[in-house]
């Protein structure tokens, strides 16, 4: 659950709440690859800061 763009609704009740708990049980940190992914993205996008339309 590394990815910020998936971020879980709000729960209306009891059942949602656990079941949108369960998803942090899969919760892990980056590996050293995804993580270097991550930087890779992290300086495309600063290289074209401010050029977007």
């Amino acid at each position: 659950m590394c990815d910020p763009s998936c971020a879980p609704a709000w729960p209306d009740n009891l059942s949602e709440l656990d079941e949108k708990l369960k998803m942090l049980e899969a919760w892990r940190p980056l590996g050293v690859s995804e993580y270097e992914e991550l930087t890779k993205h992290e300086q495309r996008v600063y290289g074209h800061a401010g050029n977007f339309p």
